[in-house]
C-alpha cells in the first residue's frame, strides 16, 4: 500500500511487501521477486522513506562460524541457538536471492529515499541478524552505503538526524568502537570492544555481567533444555522457513 501512505504524508513503510492472501503484491511482484520503477519512485519523491528486512540474508551465517563462539552469544535467544550453531555455507541460489532482495532495497536509496535495514525482531535474531542484513545489503550497495543505512540514514528516518547518526560536535556520544575496519571486512563492525553511550563507556564484559550470574547461567541452561525437549516433541515448531525480503 505504498501509493496511499505516501498521499496520506506518512514518513515510509517498513517493508516493500508483507504478508498477505491477495496473490500479488503492492510494491513487489511476488511472481518474479522485483519492485517495478513506478513503486520505488513513489518513494523518491521525498519525505518517503523505507525501512527494509532482507530476510534472505540470514543465509550469511553459514559464512561466520565466529558467530557461534562469541562471548555474547549467551545472550542469544534458545530457539535461534541450534540454528546458528548448525549453519552451512550458502548455496548460490541463496546468494543469487540475496542478492536480488538487496537490489529491490537499492532501487528505492536510487530513486532518492532513504533507507534503513531493519531486523524484524524477535522474528529473527536480535542484533546478529542486522550484521547479517547489512552483509546482504553490501553485495549490492557496498560496505559504507549499509553502514550508512545502520547509522546516518537510520537517525534521518527516525527524525533524530540533529543528535545521532554521525559524529559531528554537538551529537550524542553514542558510538561503537571496533576491531578493524569494517569499509574493508563488514564483519569487523561486529567486532564491537567497547559502547559508548552518551560519551559513558561499557566494556564487553561490563555488558555481559548481569547474564554471567550463577542464577542467569542456570536459568539458561534450562532455557536451553525447554528448547530441545520442545523440538523433539514437536518438531513442526522448531522447522525454519526459507527467509525473504519484505
Amino acid at each position: 500500500m505504498v501509493q496511499p501512505g505516501a498521499a496520506t504524508g506518512l514518513l515510509g513503510t517498513t517493508h516493500l511487501s508483507a504478508t498477505q492472501r491477495m496473490g500479488y503484491g503492492w510494491s513487489k511482484s511476488f511472481a518474479r521477486l522485483v519492485t517495478y520503477q513506478d513503486a520505488a519512485d513513489v518513494y523518491g519523491k521525498g519525505g518517503f522513506n523505507l525501512i527494509d528486512t532482507l530476510f534472505s540474508s540470514s543465509a550469511l551465517a553459514g559464512l561466520d562460524p565466529s558467530i557461534a563462539t562469541d562471548p555474547r552469544f549467551i545472550l542469544v535467544p534458545p530457539n535461534f541457538v541450534a540454528g546458528l550453531q548448525n549453519a552451512t555455507p550458502p548455496t548460490a541460489a541463496q546468494i543469487a536471492t540475496i542478492v536480488n532482495d538487496a537490489t529491490q532495497q537499492s532501487k528505492v536509496k536510487a530513486a532518492g529515499a532513504l533507507v534503513a535495514n531493519g531486523t524484524d525482531s524477535p522474528l529473527v535474531v536480535p542484533g546478529i541478524s542486522l550484521h547479517l542484513n547489512l552483509r546482504g545489503a553490501a553485495l549490492v550497495q557496498g560496505n559504507l552505503a549499509a553502514l550508512q543505512s545502520a547509522t546516518r540514514d537510520a537517525a534521518k528516518i527516525a527524525l533524530v538526524g540533529d543528535d545521532l547518526g554521525t559524529i559531528e560536535q554537538g551529537k550524542l556520544a553514542d558510538l561503537i568502537v571496533v576491531n578493524g575496519n569494517p569499509l574493508q571486512d563488514l564483519k569487523a563492525a561486529a567486532d564491537v570492544r567497547l559502547v559508548i553511550k552518551n560519551g559513558r563507556v561499557f566494556t564487553q564484559d561490563e555488558i555481559l555481567a548481569p547474564a554471567r550470574t550463577k542464577e542467569q547461567v542456570a536459568a539458561r541452561r534450562l532455557a536451553l533444555q525447554a528448547q530441545e525437549r520442545l523440538c523433539r516433541e514437536q518438531p513442526h515448531q522448531c522447522e525454519s522457513e526459507e527467509g525473504h525480503a519484505h
